[in-house]
């Protein structure tokens, strides 16, 4: 019996150690914390979770209380009772994959997520009503901003881009969506600046006309970005704009631009080619450096006006290349419209650049051929286009006279036509009386 009772203790012993190993093992250890406003504390544990509590607004610093750790948050946890998330407050959190914002947060502050590398997706509560600029830029993993449709400020698309509510302003694409080509819709008037900022996936982005303003660095480091299309409402190409666009190859500059800033196209080393108009009157400083491969420009004005456009330092690879002046184009290509496809105009300038434009298909044009209906079968209407394409319309069989019925079979055809030759006969002897 005592030796029973030594192994059952020696069994329990060791199972309570099992226990509180595993147990010990499971739970998170704190490794830091602290404050981060009145009422806001914050901890840190050893898997990366960051929990931040209390109530009101966090702290506004380019050195969060937490900076030092930056690199070991991998998700934050905001209690309920958080009224804001300051400037700067997650900056560069590169390996940050998920964050839980209550509902009780209403703004963010200027670059509170920007460069959280890993953080892959955002949900904007309805009562998020002020977002910073750069919120969210340079989040490069980031696939999708979705809003809640009750919030009454802000919206987003089947893109997950994120707007105001009724997209006249375009704040921010996520960085890591896939999608090689992007349409802004033509309800949008601004776009934010960085916007598309480190968009590595875009190839083609078209700007449609209704767009008035372009924030700085709006497409930079957009290193895939080959071509985009500048809608003819904006009126100058910002600083930044298209920064380190390494594969953008040419860019077309509408008339109603007047400036073009500093650093808009700073190492943008596949453009060749750039047209503008003599609409620009001012070229900042650096904003063609490092455009190494720019060797033509296609300027819609004289010599003269393009010696008066203020040229700011730093820009010899646009004055470098060579200037074509007056820069016309001529029709140099035609593909006729057919009957159901568009055909295409092809309009080429000496210094190599060119574009196209559509022409409306012709649609069809129908002749027609008839068979008419009689009393023992449907007739045909068959219409014919030029291109072969041809498609018939029924004209329904007639009903006998005689017989006031359909015929279906020759004999009651042949049995109607005597009928019909007997009653002609009486009545032309009826008609001589």
């Amino acid at each position: 019996m005592n030796k029973t009772k030594r192994i059952f203790l020696i069994v329990a012993m060791v199972t309570a150690l099992v226990l509180c190993f595993a147990f010990g093992a499971s739970a998170a250890t704190q490794v830091a914390n602290g404050t981060c406003g009145d009422n806001i504390s914050w901890t840190l544990d050893d898997e990366g979770t960051l929990t931040i509590t209390g109530s009101g607004a966090l702290s506004t610093s380019l050195s969060m209380p937490w900076s030092s750790y930056q690199n070991d948050i991998k998700s934050v946890t905001i209690a309920d009772g958080i009224t804001s998330i300051g400037n700067y407050a997650f900056y560069r959190c590169t390996n940050l994959e998920s964050v839980t914002i209550p509902d009780s947060v209403e703004s963010t502050g200027y670059c509170s997520f920007a460069h959280c590398t890993s953080l892959t997706s955002i949900t904007i509560s309805e009562n998020l009503t002020g977002i910073s600029i750069s919120s969210f830029a340079y989040c490069t993993s980031l696939e999708s901003i979705t809003v809640d449709e009750d919030n009454t400020d802000y919206s987003s698309d089947e893109y997950g881009v994120l707007f105001n509510k009724d997209k006249t302003e375009l704040i921010q694409y996520p960085a890591g969506n896939s999608s090689t080509s992007y349409t802004i819709p033509d309800s949008v008037i601004g776009i934010y600046d960085n916007a598309f900022y480190g968009c590595t996936s875009l190839e083609n982005i078209t700007i449609p006309d209704s767009v008035e303003n372009i924030c700085s660095g709006a497409f930079r480091e957009c290193t895939s970005l080959e071509s985009v299309t500048i809608g003819n409402s904006v009126r100058s190409i910002p600083s930044e704009a298209f920064y380190n666009c390494t594969s953008l190859k040419s860019v077309t500059i509408p008339d109603s631009v007047t400036s073009i800033g500093e650093w808009a196209f700073h190492n943008c080393t596949s453009l060749e080619r750039i047209t503008f108009h003599d609409s620009v009157a001012r070229i900042d400083w650096g904003a063609f450096t490092f455009c190494t491969s720019l060797t033509d420009v296609c300027y819609k004005g004289t010599e003269e006006s393009w010696n008066e456009i203020n040229v700011g330092h730093d820009n010899t690879d646009l004055t470098d290349a060579e200037i074509h002046y007056n820069s016309t184009y001529a029709l140099t290509g035609t593909v006729a419209p057919t009957c159901t496809e568009k055909g295409l105009l092809t309009y080429t300038c000496p210094c190599g650049d060119s574009y196209t434009e559509e022409i409306e298909a012709l649609g069809h044009s129908y002749t027609s051929d008839t068979t008419p209906a009689t009393t023992f079968g449907d007739g045909v209407v068959t219409y014919t286009c030029s291109c072969g394409d041809s498609y018939e319309e029924i004209i329904p069989q007639l009903t006998c006279e005689i017989c006031n019925s359909i015929h279906t079979t020759m004999v009651e055809e042949y049995i109607c036509i005597i009928v019909r030759f007997f009653k002609l006969v009486e009545s032309f002897i009826t008609s001589i009386g």
